[in-house]
């Protein structure tokens, strides 16, 4: 799954990329979520978020990965949201 903002000229502000196998483990392990960033490292000066889950042995997995062209309150809403729509029981939120 591949989930891209767009700001008013049509430039990609924010993408936030999940795969299938990662999203079945979160949907079977939503008790608690990581949120870890890097900032500006890479050959494109973005900031990098990994989303992780933790399993019940204590065994962390990959959820997702964003990129975002800053690192203001309204990009980091964009990604928790984006990952919020992926689990399937909102009874159960982190």
């Amino acid at each position: 799954m591949l989930v891209r903002q767009l700001d008013n000229e049509n430039v990609v502000k924010d993408i936030l990329s999940a795969h299938l196998d990662f999203i079945k483990l979160m949907n079977s392990f939503p008790t608690v979520l990581i949120c870890d960033t890097t900032y500006k490292t890479n050959k494109y000066c973005l900031l990098l978020m990994e989303i992780v889950g933790i399993t019940s042995i204590n065994m962390t997995f990959a959820i997702a990965f964003a990129y975002s062209s800053s690192e203001r309150m309204n990009n980091f809403e964009f990604a928790l949201s984006k990952v919020k729509r992926l689990l399937v029981k909102y009874d159960m939120l982190p």
